[in-house]
């Protein structure tokens, strides 16, 4: 079984409070970002019955500096 995983927007090392990856938008991706992506990514895998969720966020947490 699959879900997929939202854990962070950049492609860095998680988690600390200054990362700014803390919510599901910061300064290189936009909310809108976010949700194209989650809408293309549930699309794409909609017909495979190995994948069974979305996690929308892992490690959500306060964003210190967005």
């Amino acid at each position: 079984m699959v879900i997929l995983n939202n854990h962070i927007s950049d492609a860095i090392w998680c988690c600390n409070l200054d990362d700014a990856n803390g919510l599901w938008y910061n300064a290189n991706y936009t909310e809108s970002d976010w949700l194209d992506t989650l809408y293309k990514m549930s699309y794409r895998y909609s017909g495979n019955k190995m994948v069974i969720g979305v996690d929308l966020r892992n490690e959500i947490r306060e964003d210190t500096v967005n």
